[in-house]
């Protein structure tokens, strides 16, 4: 895993790329430590160089076959995520910034150091965020050991990124998910 974030860092900067590391690894270094044989990043990338990312990325030694390479970056400039595969066992799910979350989580992103780097992390609050649009049983889990070793969140800008993010997504439950989410925090 080390290996594949140095190297996924190094050409996100080298081709200065914006970006903040969502997911298991933002939420076991502002939670609970977990287990993840992924990175989850959000990018700022105009479409029209989605084709050097990937050839960039391959050449860096992530699977992007050929006859997949187009179906990729037609997904990347949708604004959907895709998986590049790291040798056998380790991926990075990659998707382009295309909510006020994501710039604004690049934006107020902290750097922290892992694996001989330092990585843009989420803060807290985004990272919730981003966890309450999905809301399955890891991302709840990781939003309680969040909210346990995060005490100061600040539960105004959650509220405004969710009605951010229901407005830009249409799904209504993100607001639903987030009274739930603060509950655990009122325990």
């Amino acid at each position: 895993m080390d290996e594949m974030i140095t190297t996924l860092n190094e050409e996100l900067h080298l081709k200065k790329i914006p970006y903040v590391v969502i997911g298991g690894i933002a939420a076991s270094l502002l939670g609970k430590p977990r287990m993840t044989m992924d990175s989850d990043i959000v990018i700022v990338l105009d479409n029209a160089k989605v084709p050097e990312f990937i050839h960039g990325m391959r050449q860096r030694g992530f699977s992007v076959s050929a006859s997949s390479e187009p179906k990729i970056i037609s997904r990347l400039q949708r604004g959907l995520p895709v998986k590049l595969r790291y040798r056998k066992h380790f991926s990075v799910d990659v998707r382009i910034a295309h909510y006020s979350l994501d710039t604004n989580a690049i934006r107020r992103a902290k750097s922290y150091h892992l694996f001989s780097v330092r990585l843009p992390i989420a803060s807290p609050e985004d990272l919730v965020a981003f966890k309450i649009a999905r809301f399955n049983a890891l991302d709840q889990s990781d939003i309680q050991a969040i909210f346990a070793k995060q005490p100061k969140i600040d539960k105004s800008y959650l509220r405004i990124a969710a009605e951010q993010l229901v407005d830009e997504t249409g799904n209504a439950q993100i607001q639903s998910n987030l009274e739930v989410a603060l509950g655990w925090l009122k325990k």
